[in-house]
């Protein structure tokens, strides 16, 4: 009996042991102090006068892959103008732009980068692509909306983030690009094959703008925090959101736990969509004559949010494509909403409560 007990015990540990190990590499992650690389740009032919787009892009990619071999965690750019290649010639993986890899953060300080004006459909000018514990802060990505060549192109953005986790972008400006200034997504083969979602990624303190689709756009994630940004002049496209929560159920896309709170949204098209996930909280944020719309989504609060002038809450019935379930919309006390009006057709589950 002793040795039957002993041996229950040690497989209790080592499940314990497995539950905690990614909370003990992110405790870990963040205990390690920040080594810096400037990066020095005539050693990698780097011009930071917007002229030189391709030796630039490779030139940063080549600096960033010098600098974590030698073991730095954090890259910085000097103050310039940095005209930046970013076509990609594959609708399966990212070819070009700026990388940035596992366990590296990405100063970009007071630099401004610029997309090389192109012809291209799809193109991101950073990319964090199936890695873990990544930073992008500061600088400011401005797109070529005005100057690109197609006008019907809507899958242009400022920083893409495939499949990674422990993400956090802060305090980027992004503007004129023409699809979304962040976007969270997979790709259609990874969703086919079983690949995981986006996890823990925090978006915080940025100036999104102009942008020719979205403001930020989140096909697949488990843990996003959208907070203290400002997003503005999202229109003149089509079906245009400040934010677009919206998993695509072609691809079986997973959405869950998004919080949503403290930003503010003006002169937009649209507020905000949430078009299917789950657990999701929008709290505290100020919308300038904007709207919510919700469908398809279960266990949402919304609360605390200021909607000016004839902005609306709107959540529709359930379809084919999902519930819309068990939202939580307060009309009065603390927790209650401003707006013109409040439309709420979700179904309750029995034991649904509103906190």
């Amino acid at each position: 009996m002793i040795r039957y007990y002993s041996k229950l015990l040690m497989v209790m540990c080592l499940f314990v042991s497995s539950c905690t190990k990614d909370e003990d590499q992110n405790a870990d992650m963040r205990m390690i102090p920040e080594k810096i690389y400037v990066i020095d740009n005539n050693v990698f032919g780097i011009r930071a006068d917007k002229t030189e787009a391709k030796a630039t892009t490779d030139g940063i990619n080549k600096a960033i892959a010098k600098a974590k071999s030698e073991g730095y965690n954090t890259v910085k750019l000097i103050k310039g103008d940095y005209l930046i290649y970013c076509v990609n010639e594959s609708d399966w993986y990212a070819t070009d732009g700026i990388f940035v890899p596992t366990n590296m953060t990405l100063d970009l300080g007071e630099a401004r980068l610029y997309v090389e004006p192109n012809d291209a459909p799809h193109y991101a000018l950073i990319q964090i692509d199936h890695a873990e514990n990544v930073t992008v802060r500061g600088g400011h990505i401005i797109g070529d909306r005005a100057q690109h060549a197609n006008k019907n192109h809507a899958l242009g953005y400022g920083i893409q983030v495939v499949a990674s986790r422990d993400v956090k972008i802060e305090n980027v400006k992004i503007e004129s690009v023409t699809g979304s200034g962040i976007i969270f997504t997979t790709y259609v083969y990874i969703a086919f094959h079983g690949r995981f979602p986006s996890k823990n990624v925090k978006v915080t303190g940025c100036d999104i703008s102009d942008c020719g689709k979205h403001g930020i756009h989140a096909v697949e994630n488990k843990g996003l925090e959208i907070s203290n940004n400002k997003i503005s002049n999202i229109k003149g496209g089509i079906d245009q959101y400040a934010i677009d929560i919206n998993p695509n159920s072609a691809w079986k896309s997973v959405m869950e736990n998004v919080k949503i709170s403290n930003n503010t949204f003006e002169n937009c098209s649209n507020g905000m969509r949430l078009w299917g996930g789950s657990d999701i909280e929008v709290s505290e944020n100020y919308f300038e004559n904007l709207n919510i719309f919700g469908i398809h989504c279960q266990r949402v609060q919304i609360y605390k949010n200021t909607l000016t002038n004839t902005g609306t809450i709107y959540i529709s019935a359930s379809s084919e494509n999902g519930l819309s379930e068990d939202y939580c919309i307060p009309t009065e006390g603390d927790k209650k909403n401003i707006c013109y009006k409040i439309t709420d057709y979700s179904t309750k589950t029995p034991n649904f409560t509103c906190p």
